[in-house]
């Protein structure tokens, strides 16, 4: 796991981003695309003079729910949703993630087994995650995937 973030204080980032996902966007079928920053490490950002200055430039300040860099991630999320939908794509982000309910994006929640994706509402798919950064060996993983196939398979039943 890595605590290195694309810097959110830098335009340079936003046009490097929308560069790659205007290519990549073509690649991929799908109008979803799972962007992550689920569990983002935001000590970088609070360290960064660029993102502090983003912070003070966009007047996010701690609330008392949210960290100024919580915020910040916030923006970022909505950002890269906007370079999505000028793509044709539609974010997914985790539930109750800052820019999760903005109306661009559908949201996903998930019970450890598997994950359902909801947008305006209604279930519009589901998914399995596996992620591999804590998972030591082809056999660990196996046994994980098998143990999360049973419980897709029924839900999607």
């Amino acid at each position: 796991v890595s605590e290195q973030l694309i810097c959110a204080g830098k335009e340079e980032s936003y046009a490097f981003l929308e560069s790659v996902i205007s290519e990549v966007a073509g690649l991929f079928p799908s109008e979803y695309v799972h962007v992550g920053f689920r569990d983002c490490l935001l000590g970088e950002w609070e360290k960064c003079p660029d993102c502090q200055k983003m912070i003070g430039t966009l007047g996010l300040h701690g609330d008392g729910r949210r960290s100024a860099e919580e915020q910040l991630l916030g923006y970022f999320k909505a950002r890269v949703s906007t370079m999505l939908a000028a793509e044709g794509k539609k974010a997914v982000f985790c539930s109750g993630t800052p820019a999760a309910d903005d109306g661009r994006a559908a949201t996903m929640c998930g019970n450890g087994e598997y994950t359902e994706i909801h947008e305006d509402g209604r279930l519009a798919g589901l998914q399995t995650d596996i992620w591999t950064e804590y998972i030591s060996s082809p056999e660990a993983l196996e046994e994980t995937l098998l143990g999360r196939l049973g419980p897709l398979s029924e839900a999607q039943w």
